[in-house]
């Protein structure tokens, strides 16, 4: 058993890895950092973590599915602010298809989209010619999570938040919240709206993608 993760209108752009088109506007600098990140990260150098701004990020995938999940609701600090969110702490993650799309207002651009795509195309269903991206835990911090649960096992809900646990050891939560434990669970066309990603461990990304464009990307540009 795994230990847990300790808490703490698309015009491409820019940088460009594999088969991705040219670049057509530069990155900012804050995309520049995480696009250079990423890519380490997809040789397995690094974990990853997501800064937290003050806007969130939006994260998709065909299918999330992993062991011994663990939420509750609290606080996540921002550079705005604290803000509300759901904590999901899962082991054993595996994705089939992974999507990040990150929107800001630059300077003299407006509204720019960083969007990361890696494994298979993000479409709405899995294809079993990809191999699915693994890591050994992931936390994420959510205003809303969306899609189709399926193989749930030994749900609790209602259960203090500081008595949940994950993997082979405690992860306390905000005590008194409201907190839930599942065995293992699948959500598929999974839809985060997130303020924070961490994932515990390398996050080896096979068909790493990243490109900029100007507007708010949709999950159409996922594909």
């Amino acid at each position: 058993m795994k230990s847990p993760i300790t808490r703490r209108a698309d015009r491409p752009t820019t940088a460009q890895f594999g088969t991705r088109r040219r670049v057509l506007i530069p990155l900012t600098l804050g995309f520049a950092v995480l696009a250079s990140m990423l890519v380490m990260t997809s040789r397995g150098v690094l974990a990853l973590t997501f800064a937290t701004s003050s806007q969130n990020f939006r994260v998709y995938s065909d299918s999330l599915s992993g062991s011994s999940l663990a939420a509750y609701a609290g606080p996540q600090q921002t550079s705005a602010g604290v803000k509300g969110t759901e904590q999901l702490v899962v082991q054993d993650v595996q994705l089939h298809g992974l999507c990040i799309i990150s929107t800001a207002d630059l300077p003299v651009l407006g509204k720019a989209s960083m969007i990361v795509t890696a494994g298979e195309p993000v479409d709405g269903t899995t294809d079993p010619a990809f191999a699915p991206i693994r890591t050994a835990s992931a936390l994420v911090s959510a205003t809303s999570i969306n899609g189709d649960g399926r193989g749930v096992s030994s749900l609790a809900v209602g259960q203090s938040a500081e008595t949940l646990t994950t993997g082979s050891g405690p992860w306390r939560g905000t005590p008194g919240a409201l907190g839930i434990q599942l065995d293992t669970a699948t959500i598929d066309r999974t839809d985060l709206d997130a303020a924070g990603l961490q994932i515990d461990g390398q996050l080896p990304l096979n068909r790493l993608g990243i490109k900029t464009a100007l507007g708010a990307a949709e999950k159409g540009s996922c594909s």
